[in-house]
């Protein structure tokens, strides 16, 4: 057993030495890149020292020298080897790729407001990514889609049971890291289906009716449904396009959620797919 260490230690050194330092270069503006920045380095240093593991040159034993190794060899080092621990290793592999994806799939199912919210929270790390129970905007997201929002957290759960027992500090950081950066992806979404932006020149009175002008990063077609968020990112009402001005999208209240609104520059405007045909 030991003997077959030395060869998987070199393709482990030389796997983690082939792994770029840095991200691509970043184009101009907000993008998937940038706002995974914080995630990749917290990652990198995760990885770093993972790199610095050894396999035991020597051991009293093959338990001992298997239980030492195992504490080092991950799911790609495991594609290496022969016999049973090869075939359980990609099915593993192949389970957790299927979790996150379907993970991605859900999330784009709930409101967009809701996404950004534990985007960027995901992104400041100051998200409880283990325990979805404490996410703010929960609530929101169940009265959304219930069954999507008990998806998202049991395949997070899922995920998190899938560490040993008694796993690193590190293990745990990847898992979390992992979850962040599909919060991250999430949250910004396909960049021709989710629309936002800002208030641009607010209404006279936050009522049925109203007419207001908002800035979007494209522009919708009339009477596309979008949803009015305070700064707090709570629902504030319904919004439904107009027409175009040449730096602005003009947009009538056509539901209020909150009577006692005073709406501003500072609230946005978030549609999806998904919201604009439930709207």
């Amino acid at each position: 057993v030991v003997e077959r260490f030395d060869f998987l230690g070199q393709v482990r050194r030389s796997r983690f030495k082939a792994r770029p330092a840095a991200m691509p270069g970043l184009g101009a503006g907000e993008t998937l890149q940038a706002r995974l920045q914080t995630v990749h380095l917290q990652n990198r240093a995760v990885l770093e020292q993972w790199a610095g593991a050894s396999l035991p040159a020597t051991a009293k034993s093959s338990l001992q020298a298997q239980e030492e190794a195992a504490r080092v060899l991950s799911l790609e080092d495991l594609a290496l080897v022969t016999g049973p621990l090869r075939k359980e290793a990609q099915e593993l592999r192949d389970q957790l790729e299927h979790c996150i994806s379907c993970l991605l799939d859900r999330l784009n199912l709930l409101p967009g407001s809701v996404r950004l919210q534990w985007g960027q929270l995901a992104e400041d790390d100051q998200l409880r990514v283990e325990d979805v129970a404490w996410w703010p905007g929960l609530e929101r997201a169940e009265i959304d889609d219930f069954n999507a929002t008990r998806t998202v957290a049991e395949l997070i759960a899922w995920l998190f049971r899938q560490l040993a027992p008694g796993a690193s500090a590190n293990g745990r950081s990847a898992v979390r890291n992992l979850v962040r950066a599909v919060l991250i992806h999430a949250s910004l979404g396909d960049p021709q289906e989710i629309l936002r932006g800002t208030v641009h020149v607010p209404p006279r009175l936050a009522r049925v009716g109203e007419r207001l002008q908002v800035k979007l990063n494209r522009a919708p077609a009339p009477g596309t449904r979008l949803q009015l968020m305070d700064p707090e990112q709570r629902l504030v009402a319904v919004l439904a396009v107009e027409d175009h001005g040449a730096d602005s999208t003009r947009v009538a209240i056509v539901d209020l959620l909150q009577a006692d609104a005073r709406i501003s520059t500072r609230y946005s405007v978030v549609a999806n797919r998904r919201t604009m045909e439930k709207l």
